[in-house]
């Protein structure tokens, strides 16, 4: 192939992106690119109780801000934050790790609603393929829900802290049952209640970088990444129905712009605002928004950044005398 052109090219080499690129770049006759908008992730950020000194750091976050709603009406300016991770690994580097998978109804729903292949009985082997489970004896496990050959680390804290004991003693005696949140006791009606289960492994943070990029695949001849590149547009072919993703335009560090041009595919993996962001940058969007803001208009679709739904955050606190442990007790 010709520099600069390439089988497929990924926006975003974040929660998903990094995967996707580790995924397509096992079959050496295919030859991929990965954008990203940051760099390599600092140190610190394989240390859980790094988090917060992640999220506000421009280097390493978007530093969005954003209408919280009737939620927020407390809140100073009327504003919340809204971390996104910049970097390798994206938010997954940068989330306090817990590791939910969505309710199996969810999955069973869209398969009903015409999303073929989607049940949660198709998915599920494609959970365990990517996890890598760190049996222990402080949880229920489902083992049929469950691997430990996966690149994704995840596991229970240990040692586990005596207030989440407690919490789960106080849970059951309210009659929850213990079980496996992410297992088949998900779809008991009655709930249950168990310690998190987080994308961890000995202790470190497993965010996509390093459980699907790190070390073997991002060497791979056959894959590109780049960082530290703005996309600035995603480059579109032809008319209507014809219309057609054929590149990307980016920005490198310096400012210089870029193309490079994909034979396959470009596949948008940027998040839930940087990937709406980029397709209206692109011209795809509602066409009085795009016109409004002098952008040409190749795809009139006005659901492009519309619907997100997220949630406000407030941490709690209370006087829990002879609960509380040493610092350095809880960094173990």
């Amino acid at each position: 192939m010709p520099e600069g052109q390439f089988n497929f090219i990924i926006i975003g080499g974040g929660s998903a992106g990094a995967v996707i690129a580790s995924r397509l770049s096992e079959d050496p006759s295919c030859k991929v690119a990965l954008v990203e908008a940051g760099g390599h992730p600092p140190e610190r950020e394989r240390i859980p109780m790094a988090t917060a000194t992640l999220q506000c750091d421009p280097e390493v976050d978007w530093m969005y801000r954003a209408n919280p709603g009737k939620a927020g009406r407390g809140m100073k300016d009327g504003r919340m934050f809204l971390p996104r991770g910049k970097m390798l690994g994206g938010s997954s580097g940068m989330n306090y790790m817990a590791y939910v998978r969505g309710h199996p109804g969810d999955f069973d729903k869209w398969e009903s609603l015409g999303a073929d292949g989607w049940s949660y009985d198709r998915v599920l082997p494609y959970f365990k393929k990517s996890e890598r489970f760190n049996a222990t004896n402080a949880v229920s496990i489902d083992p049929e829900s469950h691997s430990g050959d996966g690149p994704l680390g995840v596991s229970v804290r240990s040692p586990v802290l005596p207030p989440s004991l407690q919490f789960i003693s106080a849970a059951m005696a309210s009659g929850i049952p213990e079980g496996d949140y992410n297992g088949a006791d998900r779809r008991n009606p009655a709930g249950v209640v168990s310690l998190f289960h987080t994308t961890t492994e000995k202790g470190q943070r497993s965010s996509t970088y390093h459980a699907f990029l790190e070390g073997t695949a991002e060497t791979r001849d056959n894959l590109t990444i780049v960082t530290k590149a703005h996309v600035t547009r995603v480059l579109l072919d032809g008319e209507g129905d014809t219309l057609r993703a054929s590149g990307i335009e980016y920005e490198d560090s310096t400012g210089k712009r870029h193309r490079i041009q994909a034979a396959k595919e470009v596949i948008l993996s940027a998040g839930a605002i940087g990937s709406p962001h980029i397709l209206l940058l692109s011209g795809i969007g509602p066409r009085r928004e795009l016109e409004f803001a002098e952008i040409e208009c190749r795809l009139d679709s006005p659901h492009v950044g519309k619907h997100l739904k997220d949630h406000l955050l407030l941490g709690m606190i209370f006087d829990a005398p002879g609960v509380g442990i040493p610092l350095g007790q809880a960094g173990l």
